[in-house]
Order: C-alpha cells, then structure tokens, then sequence
C-alpha cells in the first residue's frame, strides 16, 4: 500500500469512527460492592432518544496514589493497570454508595483508573477527548478526597495514627461537616453522661456555650479576651459552679475504631453536598477571619477558630474561582500523560 492509500485509508477509519458513538465503560457498583469483584459494561455515552431513557451513572474525581500495580481484568477488551488506589478503598466506596439516599439507585460508576483502556493509544485518546462530556452526563459527580487512603497510610506513622485517632470521632466529622446541630448536641450530651459530668442544665450550659470544645465553638466565631486559656476557663467554671472536675477526660475515647461511616449512623446516609446556590455563602465569604495567613493565626490564637465556617470558607473560595466541573477537568488533564 502506497503512502497516499495509506493516509486515505486512515481518514476513512477516523471519519468511520467518529460516526459511530462513543462506548463509555462503566463498572457495576452493586456487583463490586457485594462480591468485590469489578464487572465493567460498555455502552453508549449518548443514548438515541425515543429508545431508553438516559444511561445513569456516577462519575469519580478523587486524588491520586502510588501504590504497587494491580492488574484488573475489565472483561470488555483491555486489563486496567492500577496504582492510584486499592481496590479494597473502592470497594468500600461502592457500599457506601449502594445505601448513601441520592446514589443508591444507580447501578454504574465512571472512574478513570479503571474506565479508561490506558493501553490502546487511539481508546485511550477517544477517552481524553470524551472527558468533559463523561464528567457532564454524570447523574452525580462524586468527589472523593481519601480514596487513595491506603497509600496515604503507608506515607508515615505519623498520619497512619492521626487517621486512626479521626475513626475514633467518626460521627462528630460526619455531622459537624453536614451542619446538623441537633445531633452534635445529642452527642455531646452522651459525651458528658459518659464522663458522669452532672446533669445540672447550668453547669452544662456554661460547658457546651463558653468553652470551645463543643458544637457552638465549632460553629461559631467568639472572639477571646487578651490571655484567655481554655484550659482554665474550664477550670473556672467548675470552680464557679461548685462541682469537683472530673479527670476522666483523658482516657476517654468517644466511639470506637469504625472504618465504615455509614454503619454507625443512626439515620440515613448522605454524602456531604456543596451548594453553590447557599445564600449562606454570602456571610461567611464577607467573614475576614481567615482571609489571609496573618488573619487565620490571629483567629486561632485568639478566638473559638470555628472549624466549620473555617472548611465552608476554603470551599467556597476555592470551588467559587471556577466550576468544579472546571477545575477537576484541569486537574485530569494534568493526568493525561498517564492515561
């Protein structure tokens, strides 16, 4: 074959395969979150209308590891090499997603570690260029901070205990992050009865809304007197209300060692949401307490630090820049080299 056959014969190949539509591979959430195992389908990307309803599926963007390859047969034509993540933390992830209120009704997740043929050049850059229509035909897009948890574990000691010790305060993270007072008050209260701190209202009153340890600290922004030391507020208000301190604060552990979250809730499972549409927004981007570097040290030093308005800040400043859709496409197209 000629040089100019050669080239016609390779328009024609691309002109063939741009008429037919792109297969999206997807994998059964329900099949890896019950028999750890990884069932990929292929399908259209773009169902014709008239014939089914569109395809369903939740799209993963989540951080990267580097952990030893694992080989994974996709059943659908390629074997996925994978190194960002054990399939141990997806697998988990698949069961959270099989019982969380808005994803339990969808049977495919799209993640590119495993979706994406990273063997076949020409599948491979079909893929790349598919990318901002796979992320925007999602049902939902998931974005998973933590999926690379085991290679996270194995980086140092130290954060391998600063996440055990996290597990101990499960529920705490859970509904501190999705703002539900009533059940941070519930918890505090068990907290409390468990350290046998009288049940005198107003003892418990100064405890839970003067100290920064509890809910209303957590949320709220109080600014604390020159020289202020929690340790001896603490201290005062026992002293004031005439009842002895306990000492049992230190050998207290509030729930024990639990990797999976959605086991412990007492209600139905959901994955924290962003709204960008959250009139609350308004006030807490208006807030200068952690605007800058210099203002961020002055909070901590010297008010309640509430962690709450503190990680809404960040989220909103730093999806509010540009879409997350936006911002996660870049941040795949910094990956493309490894796909």
């Amino acid at each position: 074959m000629t040089l100019g056959k050669e080239v016609e014969q390779d328009v024609k190949d691309t002109q063939k395969r741009q008429q037919q539509p792109f297969q999206i591979v997807l994998v059964d959430i329900k099949k890896a979150a019950e028999n750890e195992v990884i069932h990929c389908v292929k399908t259209p990307l773009v169902v014709e209308e008239g014939k089914t309803e569109a395809l369903k599926y939740i799209a993963l963007s989540y951080r990267w590891g580097e952990l030893q390859e694992t080989l994974v047969d996709t059943k659908v034509g390629y074997i996925a090499t994978l190194t960002s993540f054990s399939l141990n933390d997806f697998y988990q992830l698949c069961r959270m997603m099989t019982i969380e209120s808005d994803t339990k009704h969808i049977q495919y997740v799209w993640v590119d570690a495993i979706c994406v043929d990273q063997s076949h050049y020409r599948r491979r850059k079909e893929t790349i260029y598919q990318m901002s229509n796979i992320y925007e035909r999602a049902s939902y897009i998931l974005a998973i901070p933590d999926l690379h948890l085991t290679f996270l574990k194995g980086t140092s000691m130290k954060i391998n205990d600063l996440l055990k010790q996290s597990m101990h305060l499960i529920k705490d993270l859970y509904y501190l992050l999705h703002g539900n007072v009533d059940k941070m008050a519930a918890i505090e209260t068990t907290f409390l009865d468990e350290l046998n701190v009288p049940k005198d209202p107003a003892l418990r009153q100064l405890l839970t809304q003067w100290t920064d340890h509890f809910v209303t600290g957590f949320m709220n922004y109080k600014k604390h007197h020159v020289g202020y030391i929690d340790a001896k507020a603490l201290d005062h208000i026992y002293e004031t209300s005439g009842t002895a301190k306990t000492n049992n604060m230190d050998n207290y552990t509030p729930y024990r060692f639990h990797t999976d979250t959605y086991k412990v809730m007492d209600d139905a499972f959901s994955f924290f949401k962003f709204d960008f549409d959250d009139p609350s927004f308004a006030s807490i981007l208006n807030s200068d307490i952690y605007l800058t570097e210099s203002n961020t040290y002055i909070t901590r030093k010297s008010s309640s630090n509430p962690v709450y308005i503190q990680f809404h800040y960040t989220m909103i400043r730093q999806l509010k820049q540009q879409s997350f859709l936006e911002m996660m496409l870049s941040s795949k197209a910094s990956k493309n080299g490894k796909y």
